[in-house]
């Protein structure tokens, strides 16, 4: 603005920049020019000039000055030049109150003296006067309201309206027209072109941001609780300057007021925001909530869900973010919002951001299973006349050694050892009868692994949240056979001589080994769902709804070994004449029991989904429109190697939507 002083009749050099600030472009429009007093615009405010702009795209400008002329009828005194962009209310605008900007500096205005030049000097006529006394001035023009403005040019000649605001230049100024009915006149009107915008009409915030109480924001500021990330909880937040700090906190106070949201994240930590019935939330609002924009990011964080709705009906939310990731356990799940228990909410242009579920935790593998006793040693030769039959090793499953083979009781016919159990199949042989020693017993046949368990299938194992089914249980291994019993040793020659004389007796076969236990399945892996409804109502519009990807499911357990055969007894050793060669049979050692059998590893959990909004229950469901679904992978299924066995979990499902 140049000069800083100006006569009345002057002029006044000024220079503006007018904003497109909306979503859309502005068609042509008038920046009015105005004197002010006290910097804002009001009744007592002098129009002196405009300047023409043209249609401006989103978010451009125009720049430009223009010279304004001071009417002589401005009284002298100190003003403010005020720019008002669209004067004449010709766009609509979310906020008709913002569209006037004042100069940083004043502008002094004087008044001009009025001088005449004198007539050169004449001989002065002589005349007869008809009165000495003065002539009276001539009688003011009439001014009913006394603004200083003459009835004749006033455009409201019976309200005060010095400045003669005529916002859609019909004539008729803004100080006692109501151009659009509504009740209320122009000059105290935000909105003088529509009649739904007035002070005192019904204000919900709504995604066009049309201050329609004119009340300075998008909603009803005395029906509102306010919430800012650098509020104070302890604030009762019922003023944009007073705002609380946490949703939660805000929700609790609420007392059926709409809850404002400024630009920030809320982080709510462990279980998120729970709402109450009525709770509405509505993000988007600048720092001091005089404006609103799809743009401007209001945040509710927490895990595994961002907003819980337990059986709360009558929830909205309104350009609010909603971020969920999942708890550190293995195979938590992660949820934007989670609704349960005849839940009924409506959302509207909000954006979903979820996590990836965990992955599941890992079957488990036992310990290593008993393993069977060991065989008894046979007893030695004797030239006494004595004789044994010695036991084979105890087994816990069941399956003893064969029993080894006797010196007596008559010394040339030794026994041979006996058979492991079961005799039926895989117990070991007994050795053979002594000639002159015994024969070893065989090695009982180990148990079979057993078989792994099932992999986890894709599906839910849960109603209020989810679950991944987990992979099945490996099977028990099969029992180890016992040893064989060793054969007897025999007397030979010397029982012809010396009929007293016996071998050493077979040792006992060792007992088979119990077989292992098998491992537990892998646990399914967590899921990333943007909205989980059990027995519950969501209507949704024009939203976006991002998934991440399923948890992997866990690997399954190894099962657990198979307890090893017990060990054959030794056989009984041989007796010799002294002085001599001559000399009995030796016993023959029992066969090992046979290991048991390895147990089943467990199946592989399956992986987590990634899907858009899930139903479960027998009640609810959704509608809605215009939403947008960007989602993750499908978790892996958990792998059960062991053996050779292979029992892999099912990948995670993706699915925009799922009803069940």
């Amino acid at each position: 603005m140049n000069p800083s002083q100006a006569a009345s009749g002057g002029t006044i050099a000024v220079s503006d920049a007018v904003k497109d600030r909306g979503r859309a472009a502005a068609k042509r429009s008038v920046t009015g020019y105005y004197l002010s007093l006290d910097s804002r615009l009001g009744n007592g405010d002098v129009r002196i000039g405009t300047r023409r702009i043209s249609a401006l795209r989103r978010r451009k400008r125009s720049r430009g000055g223009t010279s304004l002329v001071v009417p002589v009828t401005v009284a002298p005194g100190t003003y403010h030049v005020l720019a008002c962009a669209d004067y004449r209310k010709k766009i609509r605008e979310s906020n008709e109150r913002n569209d006037c900007a004042a100069s940083r500096g004043t502008v002094q205005i004087t008044s001009v003296p009025v001088t005449v030049p004198l007539a050169p000097a004449e001989p002065a006529p002589v005349v007869q006067q008809a009165s000495t006394a003065n002539t009276p001035p001539p009688p003011p023009p009439p001014d009913a309201d006394a603004d200083a403005v003459p009835d004749a040019s006033d455009n409201c000649p019976t309200t005060a309206n010095a400045g003669q605001a005529d916002f859609n230049h019909d004539g008729k100024g803004d100080a006692c027209q109501d151009s659009d009915g509504d009740g209320t006149l122009d000059a105290a009107d935000c909105g003088p072109a529509d009649g739904s915008i007035h002070p005192g009409a019904s204000d919900s915030p709504d995604t066009s941001f049309v201050d329609s109480n004119c009340d300075g924001i998008d909603g009803n500021a005395a029906n509102s609780i306010f919430v800012s990330p650098n509020g104070n909880d302890s604030s009762n937040g019922l003023t944009a300057g007073t705002p609380k700090k946490t949703v939660q906190n805000a929700i609790n106070n609420a007392a059926g007021r709409d809850i404002l949201l400024a630009a920030g994240t809320y982080d709510a930590g462990q279980n998120g925001v729970s709402a109450l019935d009525n709770t509405r939330l509505y993000g988007g609002y600048s720092s001091d909530f005089t404006s609103r924009s799809a743009s401007t990011a209001s945040t509710l964080a927490g895990h595994p869900q961002a907003l819980l709705v337990d059986g709360k009906t009558g929830v909205a939310a309104q350009l609010v973010s909603f971020h969920g990731t999942a708890d550190s356990t293995a195979g938590s799940s992660a949820y934007g919002i989670r609704a349960i228990d005849n839940a009924n909410l409506t959302v509207t242009s909000v954006a979903i951001n979820v996590g990836a579920g965990a992955a599941g935790a890992a079957g488990t593998q036992p310990s290593q299973s008993q393993a069977g006793s060991s065989g008894t040693a046979g007893g030695d030769g004797a030239h006494d006349g004595t004789w044994t039959r010695d036991s084979g090793g105890l087994s816990p499953a069941g399956f003893e050694g064969g029993t080894g083979g006797a010196n007596g009781p008559d010394p040339s016919k030794p026994e041979a050892g006996r058979q492991g159990s079961p005799t039926s199949s895989g117990g070991g042989a007994g050795g053979s009868a002594g000639n002159p020693n015994g024969g070893n017993g065989s090695r009982g046949t180990a148990g079979t692994a057993g078989t792994a368990g099932t992999g986890g299938t894709a599906g839910n194992d849960a109603l209020i949240g989810w679950k991944s089914l987990d992979g099945g249980t490996g099977h028990v291994g099969t029992n180890g056979a016992g040893g064989g019993g060793g054969g007897g040793g025999s007397c030979n020659v010397l029982c012809d001589n010396t009929p007293y004389w016996t071998g050493g007796a077979g040792g006992g076969g060792g007992a088979g080994g119990r077989p292992g236990s098998p491992g537990t399945g892998g646990h399914g892996g967590g899921a990333s769902i943007g909205i989980y409804l059990y027995n519950s109502q969501l209507r949704f519009v024009a939203s976006t709804i991002t998934a991440g990807n399923g948890g992997k499911g866990g690997d399954g357990g190894q099962g657990g070994l198979g307890g090893a055969g017990g060990s054959g007894g030794t056989g009984g050793k041989r007796d010799c004449v002294p002085g001599t060669t001559f000399c009995t049979g030796t016993g023959g050692p029992g066969g090992d029991g046979g290991k048991g059998g390895d147990g089943g590893s467990g199946g592989g959990g399956a992986g987590g989904p990634s899907i858009g909004i899930y139903h479960v229950g027998t009640i609810g469901g959704w509608t809605g429109q215009s939403t947008t679904f960007t989602l993750g992978s499908g978790g892996a299924g958990g792998v059960s190697l062991f053996a050779g066995q292979s029992s892999q979990g099912a990948t995670g499902t993706v699915a925009e939507e799922i009803f069940n």
